[in-house]
């Protein structure tokens, strides 16, 4: 019945194609960012610290901490199982004929196993690589290390070109790994849009003969805290904690520590970050496109079913029940319905390869993650194949 009228056939398919595929899309994309975990053993444990000064008027709630409170964090707290604090850098490489700037970051030892990475081959920093002075290393990600280094399995041990001194290779991240990502932090942070590069960050630990120490600044401000959460410590002990050492510092420090007080943010809500916002009413214009493409197939079905009255009626006199009618007309639905969804499949895929090369913030977190759930798909077509098949056996059509 559906090839007799093909031009119906096609057009309630791509109607229903591409309200479905743009909804399976943008869920896609909303199920990468906002819903799935990240892709960090433990990753609801993993916290951001951001300092707050309501009287400074900062127009922003995520305002570093303080070198010193990062410092003393280390040092000793009653909360973390780890922390650490990173740096935006961007990376010269220079080895072979053609430099290259990639995205950097600049960490502290303990980065790697507060998020609960292992490095693909290697190793991670050591808690004396990352104070200057230190013997130069590096370590970079598996994308970099194939595409300009061709994989090349002895590379860890050697030196390569960064920002013009020579670094020792400790460390080759795995494939999936991608952090920090510039659209997951405030604008005002120059994240790369990728990084590939980690480095030791390089703070003084101590008075060195300068008179000046990093750590002991209370006035530079600008790296970023993570933190793991110990498996007995709650969000809101945490909190706590942090809101006694926000008084502590105040009544010590008050030139450098009056009204400034610190909060705790889970990892997975800083990282849906700015595009949380746009990415739900999206998620709302494109469920009003599926909306609108279910009305427009209704209204095509309806006009087919005026149009057919006359091959109803035969249908009912040769001695079709209205059951049996209605069991047609629901088995033609849901092969329309099949035929609409597996074609929408295909454009959701499309617009998310679309939305991957798309440079806009709204699309960044996480988007590499973003794709139909196949698996799902092909369960749920089954389903719908077995009952189609049911409905064929328990009521044939009559022919005309």
């Amino acid at each position: 019945m559906l090839r007799k009228t093909p031009d119906f056939t096609a057009v309630a398919v791509l109607t229903l194609a591409l309200g479905i595929g743009a909804c399976t899309a943008i869920f896609s994309l909303i199920n990468a960012a906002l819903l799935r975990t990240l892709p960090f053993p433990d990753s609801d444990r993993l916290v951001v610290l951001w300092a707050d000064n309501p009287a400074l008027s900062l127009g922003s709630l995520s305002s570093p901490p303080a070198n010193a409170d990062v410092a003393a964090w280390r040092r000793h707290n009653e909360s973390f199982a780890h922390l650490t604090a990173i740096s935006p850098r961007t990376a010269d490489l220079a080895d072979g004929e053609n430099p290259e700037r990639v995205g950097a970051a600049g960490v502290t030892a303990g980065f790697f196993e507060t998020l609960g990475v292992t490095p693909l081959v290697g190793r991670t920093l050591a808690p004396d690589e990352e104070a200057p002075g230190a013997p130069p290393v590096v370590l970079i990600s598996h994308g970099l290390w194939q595409r300009r280094f061709g994989g090349d399995a002895a590379l860890v041990g050697k030196s390569i070109s960064v920002n013009g001194d020579k670094r020792m290779v400790i460390g080759i991240l795995p494939p999936e790994f991608d952090f920090p990502r510039g659209a997951e932090w405030p604008a005002f942070y120059p994240f790369p849009g990728r990084t590939e590069v980690w480095l030791p960050l390089g703070f003084r630990a101590r008075d060195d003969g300068t008179g000046w120490s990093n750590w002991e600044s209370r006035v530079e401000r600008g790296l970023v805290v993570v933190a793991r959460l110990k498996r007995d410590i709650s969000l809101r002990q945490a909190q706590a904690e942090m809101d006694a050492f926000a008084v502590r510092e105040a009544n010590a420090h008050p030139d450098s520590h009056k009204g400034w007080s610190f909060k705790l943010v889970p990892l997975s809500k800083q990282v849906a970050g700015r595009s949380q916002k746009a990415l739900l009413i999206l998620f709302a214009a494109v469920g009003l496109l599926l909306l609108i493409a279910c009305v427009n197939a209704a209204n095509l079905l309806l006009a087919r079913g005026v149009a057919r009255q006359q091959e109803l009626a035969v249908r009912a006199a040769l001695g079709a029940s209205r059951i049996r009618l209605l069991r047609q007309m629901g088995a033609e639905c849901l092969l329309l319905a099949s035929l609409g969804s597996g074609l929408g499949l295909l454009v959701a895929e499309a617009c998310l390869k679309i939305f991957r090369l798309e440079p806009s913030d709204v699309f960044a977190p996480r988007r590499g993650r973003a794709r139909p759930n196949r698996a799902r798909f092909r369960r749920v077509h089954r389903a719908a194949g077995k009952r189609f098949v049911r409905i064929c056996i328990r009521a044939p059509n009559v022919a005309l």
